[in-house]
């Protein structure tokens, strides 16, 4: 069934203008740029990548090669063991410790509906909409009875956004089944939550005692709340949430915004470029939903990123950070496929250069299971980063919808 959803996968889509560019042959053009795999486990080495370099960057146009490279991760994120019959999406695989089993994880599940609903309902193909619709009923599923969903007996009114975004375009593109209780349910959750600016709970009601960082402290990422809070105000006509949309936004621009990117909480000088992704996201919506004119802030925030891209086309997860922090550094797969979104939507012209070297690194990421090696020096195959990656190539491949973020 999959191999028939990847052959077919693109037809559905009119090619626009970046289908301009030649296309190469297929197998030359990944024949330079896909991973030497030995024995099916071993990484290429960081200097082998960098070699390739120059060929990956000239040979990036070819939408034939991106078409299989994005085919790939579809197949990747529409199979077992990454998506399971119940329709739990996980956390990462990884083949070579069986043991360092990924988690259910519910943000990545949300974001998972948005990119599969769109996928599903542009190609007309029933087996991305059969994946997308165990996704949607899972997550129903698993919400706790306060509206609530999370990990580990804890419940993030960030990840309930993600679902509310993720289950809202399931309904718009494919006239999927929302429970309306269920849905009601989430929104008063994040609307409470919101309003008392807390980002955790436990499942007693308790509130938790946990270290401030960037999904337990409201900050950076919160801007990308406005996604499903403005979902929640076209769904209901209700001001209550264009209203927060804009308390959101006015909040965290103010307090965590300075010179070009989002840091990690007001208090935090830490750039964690994750979440500062995601608070630019969220100033895309802004803007493509006509709520403020974010130019400004956004084309800041891309040359910040262009900043940090290294020459083999990653980001590093920390920047201006701790001591501690900067021993953990990495470059990390989910920002720069991320930062390869943020250029387009931006200005894919002026970008073009970013966008082509990031690529190149998404590539470089690929596993012999098809999906995305979370870092260059991880062997988890990692389905958050596989996802931004597939819409990052659909943007490529048939233009941006900036309103339209997973």
């Amino acid at each position: 069934m999959i191999g028939r959803l990847c052959r077919g996968a693109f037809r559905c889509a009119p090619p626009l203008h970046s289908r301009e560019m030649a296309v190469g042959a297929l197998g030359g053009w990944l024949a330079p740029i896909r991973p030497i795999i030995k024995m099916g486990l071993e990484r290429t080495a960081l200097e082998d990548r960098v070699g390739r370099f120059g060929r990956v960057v000239s040979n990036v146009g070819s939408p034939a090669g991106v078409e299989q490279l994005q085919c790939d991760l579809i197949q990747f994120l529409t199979s077992a063991p990454i998506l399971d019959a119940e329709g739990n999406l996980y956390s990462w695989v990884n083949w070579t410790d069986p043991e360092h089993v990924g988690y259910v994880y519910p943000e990545g599940m949300g974001l998972y509906l948005t990119l599969m609903s769109q996928l599903a309902a542009s190609r007309k193909d029933a087996a991305m909409a059969e994946c997308a619709t165990r996704v949607a009923g899972r997550l129903q599923d698993i919400m706790h009875p306060s509206g609530g969903i999370g990990i580990h007996g804890q419940l993030y009114p960030f990840d309930v956004c993600m679902a509310i975004k993720g289950l809202l375009t399931f309904q718009g593109e494919l006239n999927g089944h929302i429970n309306p209780g269920v849905l009601a349910r989430m929104a008063h959750f994040v609307v409470d939550m919101g309003d008392r600016r807390l980002t955790i709970m436990n499942e007693d009601g308790g509130l938790p005692e946990v270290a401030p960082t960037w999904s337990t402290a409201f900050g950076a990422s919160m801007l990308k709340e406005v996604i499903a809070l403005d979902a929640l105000y076209l769904e209901t006509g209700e001001e209550r949430y264009r209203a927060m949309v804009d308390q959101v936004a006015d909040e965290v621009i103010a307090t965590c915004y300075k010179d070009g990117s989002f840091h990690v909480i007001p208090q935090d000088s830490s750039v964690y470029t994750h979440p500062n992704c995601y608070a630019l996201e969220g100033l895309l919506h802004l803007r493509a939903r006509g709520y403020r004119d974010t130019t400004e802030l956004l084309h800041a925030g891309s040359d910040q990123l262009c900043d940090w891209q290294k020459a083999d086309g990653s980001l590093y997860n920390w920047h201006n950070a701790t001591p501690e922090r900067q021993a953990a550094k990495r470059k990390v797969g989910d920002a720069s496929a991320q930062a390869i979104r943020i250029w387009f939507a931006v200005d894919s012209e002026a970008y073009r250069p970013q966008i082509e070297r990031g690529l190149s690194f998404l590539v470089d990421l690929q596993s012999p299971q098809k999906g995305l090696y979370y870092a260059d020096d991880s062997t988890d195959v990692n389905s958050i980063t596989s996802i931004f990656a597939a819409q990052a190539l659909e943007w490529y491949l048939h233009g941006v919808r900036a309103d339209a973020i997973a």
